[in-house]
């Protein structure tokens, strides 16, 4: 994977803002850019936004097309395979640069402007962070085998997000945690300890996620069902921030400054720590010069029903 585009701009107040673009297929010099506009927007299913349990992001980018270069790259996303371009955004304010946010672009939404090379153009990208391309992918051992037995529902989150292995291997060139864990619903009849995560100690039948049809052919949830059914079981959100996945119960968001935050590689090995929950937020960079942040409240009202 060869680095295609690099650029990187201050905002009035002194924060600097750098966007990577690494390509598969691509192994020659990287060209520097500029952009007009950059956004990151959380977004859940608009049908029930307020109440999803996966919360999917994804990040617009509006660059300035003013020379063979960059119309190359142009010209090349109405080409380049699925997932094939990862986009790497990062910030800082004055203790240096920290990775953000990562995702593959999505190569079929792109916006240009009608306007000759020779005056330059905007070109507006989107990348998503892979949550949404779950949809596409089968809880199932090499997309055919189903995972038989009991697991815990921290080794089933760390195979789904485990799937989008470009995001993952981005994600751990700079620290090797994919996910943090902020829960604290314990069953009654073990001893609670804050240094024990509650998913660790619940245990699932992989029967649970695939079935078989009439014909006798196993049909398997996609692992974008999996993290829903998991998150709504939980009470908690699934997202990405700050470099890393993130499942937060919702109840916890309650005096978020100081949480006990468990953090798992993508092997399952394990620290913990007292932290901050990362909020879900909009950040928008108007002009490349104004950052605007935009807090959504986690939930009005949260009704948990017990089926026997």
């Amino acid at each position: 994977m060869g680095t295609r585009l690099q650029g990187q701009w201050q905002s009035e107040k002194q924060s600097t803002y750098a966007v990577t673009i690494q390509d598969t297929a691509y192994s020659g010099a990287s060209h520097e850019f500029n952009a007009t506009a950059l956004s990151i927007t959380w977004r859940g299913d608009d049908a029930k936004e307020r109440f999803v349990g996966v919360i999917g992001s994804e990040l617009q980018l509006s660059i300035i097309i003013d020379n063979s270069d960059l119309q190359d790259f142009i010209d090349h996303l109405a080409q380049a395979e699925e997932n094939s371009l990862l986009l790497n955004f990062q910030y800082s304010d004055l203790d240096g640069l920290i990775q953000n946010w990562n995702g593959y672009i999505v190569t079929d939404l792109v916006n240009i402007e009608d306007i000759p090379l020779q005056i330059g153009y905007v070109a507006t990208i989107t990348a998503v962070d892979g949550l949404g391309l779950l949809k596409g992918i089968d809880y199932a051992i090499g997309g055919t085998t189903p995972y038989f037995g009991f697991d815990t529902f921290m080794t089933v989150l760390l195979r789904c997000v485990g799937k989008l292995s470009g995001i993952i291997n981005a994600m751990q060139t700079v620290d090797n945690n994919i996910m943090n864990v902020v829960c604290n619903w314990h069953e009654t009849s073990y001893t609670h300890s804050s240094n024990i995560n509650p998913l660790n100690r619940t245990r699932i039948n992989g029967n649970a996620f695939y079935w078989k049809d009439n014909k006798g052919n196993s049909r398997f949830y996609s692992c974008y069902d999996v993290l829903q059914f998991i998150a709504e079981a939980w009470g908690a959100r699934i997202l990405f921030s700050g470099k890393q996945y993130w499942f937060i119960q919702v109840n916890e968001y309650v005096n978020a400054n100081s949480k006990t935050v468990f953090s798992y590689h993508q092997d399952g090995t394990e620290s913990i720590a007292s932290g901050k929950i990362l909020a879900s937020r909009t950040i928008r960079q108007a002009l490349a010069h104004r950052n605007f942040y935009d807090f959504r409240g986690a939930f009005s009202l949260i009704m948990h029903r017990l089926k026997k």
